[in-house]
């Protein structure tokens, strides 16, 4: 999504709310080509939805960026690799698992939906 002058941009995302035993409660895929997109804006953001809650988390492209090298990925068999957010509770709400580090809070990135 983008606006007309192209200097916002948006790629969302949606995840159901998972219960398995040590599962992540949301989990969304990160393409590279939706990196591209919101890295040529101005403005972009990484918008995640969770069906089960009336908010959604816009992401600042900005604060994403640093996070990918970091992340768990997949490379699917045509050799496309796609980069995985795990979303996590913690005290103060939720929060993108990021291996090896802080998890980033996501209260800042908060949205109401209603």
């Amino acid at each position: 999504i983008g606006n007309a002058q192209r200097d916002v941009r948006a790629a969302c995302s949606m995840s159901k709310r998972y219960a398995g035993k040590n599962q992540a409660p949301y989990w969304y895929a990160d393409h590279p080509q939706w990196d591209t997109f919101l890295g040529e804006a101005d403005r972009g953001f990484f918008v995640l939805g969770c069906m089960d809650l009336e908010t959604a988390f816009a992401v600042p492209h900005a604060a994403m960026k640093p996070l990918l090298s970091s992340l768990h990925t997949t490379t699917n068999k045509r050799g496309t690799t796609y980069w995985h957010i795990h979303l996590i509770e913690h005290d103060a709400g939720l929060a993108i698992s990021v291996p090896k580090s802080t998890p980033l809070d996501l209260n800042q990135f908060q949205i109401a939906l209603s």
